[in-house]
């Protein structure tokens, strides 16, 4: 199904590398125990005109309550959700929610991630927000930058004692560290080679905190090894390192997509931190993106104070929830408005956390 697949999602107004067949295979690979597929497809003839890339998942609170959960398929290993429609939206949409309601097998529906500029979020708002049960709320912001036409524009745009910042921590880390550049994984050696080098200098970081980091698992490690080596096949993966003497020193995961780039995740090697090894990293991308035409570069989700010294521009996430009509499932319902009320706040979070 993979080039019908990623056929329906180019006719998608939604059409992002986060819902690419490619995107979605290591989350079908890797599927736990208490983790089932629910892949809807909309057809018309042989025609596709929607795609709800979906699982569910059996949760059990303290071993005494147990519901399921429909989320989308990828969600813990993205930044964005949502579903592939082409033609017919609605109609198409609510094909999709109304075999859902029919169905026995979940207590909520949890749309997590999904982008205030998806076509999704659209018609939940306007079409189907008199369903029952239903609840859109804010999720994290997502800052992102518009990518000028040329360096000195990109580094115009930024605070003055940003940018005198920036230019001074560059000579210093030349003049103590030695040559300062940017490389893509092929000079370091295979992919895979380099993907080790990425999760060592990531967890660095984070260790150094006492904190285990994202890649403190091998099933982490091999779904993201998976994912960079399918992107890497279509041209997408941009997996980039700020070197200093020829050493590995920061790290960038990005995604190149329809003309952005995603920065999808990052490390710094914290022995390089005196040197803001991460913003001078940025800086080196940002700059390779005005010589690539690149149009946007998109930090993704979080609040972090660094992102907002290159850009004031975001996009914000929503996160989209229903709760079935079945007598358990109001109950939740019921106990997720009683319990907080009676000092159970925890419980609330547990049943309605995604």
């Amino acid at each position: 199904m993979r080039n019908d697949w990623n056929k329906t999602l180019k006719k998608s107004s939604d059409d992002t590398i986060f819902l690419t067949w490619e995107k979605m295979l290591p989350s079908v690979k890797y599927l736990e125990r208490n983790k089932r597929l629910k892949i809807l497809c909309a057809k018309e003839g042989k025609k596709i005109l929607g795609i709800a890339p979906f699982k569910v998942t059996h949760r059990t609170f303290k071993g005494c309550f147990s519901y399921n959960t429909i989320e989308p398929l990828a969600y813990g290993n993205t930044d964005y959700s949502g579903i592939i429609l082409t033609e017919r939206k609605t109609e198409c949409l609510g094909m999709f929610l109304e075999y859902l309601f029919n169905q026995k097998d979940w207590d909520a529906i949890c749309l997590s991630d999904v982008p205030e500029t998806s076509v999704l979020f659209s018609l939940f708002r306007k079409k189907f927000s008199q369903l029952p049960n239903f609840l859109i709320e804010q999720g994290l912001i997502c800052p992102y930058l518009q990518i000028p036409e040329s360096k000195d524009e990109l580094v115009g745009g930024l605070n003055t004692k940003f940018r005198r910042d920036l230019r001074r921590l560059l000579r210093k880390l030349e003049r103590e560290q030695g040559k300062v550049a940017l490389r893509e994984y092929s000079h370091l050696g295979s992919l895979e080679e380099s993907m080790q080098v990425f999760f060592d200098i990531h967890q660095r970081r984070w260790n150094s905190k006492g904190e285990a980091g994202v890649f403190g698992t091998q099933m982490v490690r091999d779904i993201f090894l998976d994912t960079a080596m399918l992107f890497e096949k279509n041209n997408w993966l941009r997996l980039y390192f700020l070197t200093a003497d020829n050493k590995p020193i920061a790290t960038l995961l990005a995604l190149e997509y329809n003309h952005k780039l995603y920065a999808n995740i990052s490390g710094i090697d914290p022995e390089y931190s005196v040197y803001s090894v991460g913003n001078l990293m940025i800086l080196k991308v940002l700059e390779l993106c005005v010589e690539n035409k690149i149009r946007e570069f998109d930090f993704m989700q979080g609040e972090e104070s660094y992102k907002f010294r290159w850009t004031n521009n975001y996009r914000r996430n929503y996160n989209i929830r229903f709760v079935n009509n079945n007598p358990k499932s109001r109950l939740i319902q019921f106990g997720a408005e009683a319990l907080p009320r009676i000092g159970m706040s925890v419980f609330l979070e547990k049943i309605l956390s995604i």
